[in-house]
């Protein structure tokens, strides 16, 4: 009986450690932080037949641990268009640890 009390507890301690120690790599060196990805405007005035390259020259995105992310930028989404000739343009990037992050702008169509 005193066999199973001192392995219950060494299994206890074990257990601890192991999950203290799974709570810090997670918290301390996994990123689970999406980059920044902004635009220069909320609402842009663009013509009919822009690229998608020119939408994306005016976005950038930024990583706290990654750094400058821009590169890897990308027109996610165009909406429909509404009434009044406008769109809503989503910008997304994602990071060396795969968290994506992403942006919107109004487009108005001139």
């Amino acid at each position: 009986m005193r066999k199973l009390k001192v392995y219950s507890t060494i299994l206890l301690l074990i257990s601890t450690v192991a999950f203290i120690g799974f709570n810090l790599y997670k918290k301390v060196i996994l990123d689970n932080v999406p980059p920044v990805v902004t635009c220069k405007e909320p609402e842009r005035r663009v013509p009919v037949g822009i690229t998608e390259a020119e939408l994306i020259a005016g976005v950038r995105a930024e990583d706290g641990r990654s750094g400058d992310v821009s590169g890897t930028l990308v027109l996610e989404k165009l909406s429909a268009f509404s009434k009044d000739g406008t769109r809503i343009a989503t910008y997304a990037a994602v990071d060396k640890s795969k968290n994506v992050g992403r942006c919107e702008q109004m487009l108005v169509y001139e």
